[in-house]
């Protein structure tokens, strides 16, 4: 039977029915695979610089998860404040993913030691135990002359 040959009636029903038919397909494709095709990616904020507490705020609003790093010190940047972050500010990633913060542990200080009249090598290792690192060494000959 060709198509001409179909009562003008059924025709309608064909077409709703093939649209009912394509529509029933896309839904079960988007519920089976929606990761396929709503990807659910989102850019790493750039939070180098904001205190710790801002930097996970901001994670969390852009779906991501924080986890605080390595803390270390650093010379100018004040305590609590994020140095570096992994992976990078404006990466592509899954939304949930973990970002690592690096964040700061202030100046580091300490004392430091009296090394006046130690020899030499004393000298470094009191430095070196407090925690400061040893530099160059110049010796100067000091002549005192006493008049009498």
């Amino acid at each position: 039977m060709n198509a001409r040959a179909l009562p003008k009636r059924a025709f309608p029903y064909l077409i709703v029915s093939g649209s009912g038919f394509l529509l029933a397909y896309v839904l079960l494709f988007l519920f089976a695979f929606p990761a396929d095709v709503l990807p659910d990616d989102g850019r790493v904020p750039r939070v180098v610089g904001m205190n710790f507490d801002a930097a996970t705020k901001a994670m969390e609003e852009a779906g991501f998860r924080t986890l605080k790093g390595d803390t270390r010190f650093h010379k100018t940047t004040p305590e609590g404040v994020v140095l570096e972050q992994d992976p990078p500010a404006g990466s592509v990633q899954k939304r949930g993913a973990e970002v690592t913060l690096a964040v700061s542990a202030g100046q580091s200080t300490a004392t430091v030691p009296e090394v006046a009249g130690s020899t030499q090598q004393q000298a470094r290792i009191a430095i070196e135990n407090a925690g400061f690192t040893f530099g160059s060494v110049s010796q100067q000959t000091v002549i005192i002359r006493v008049a009498l």
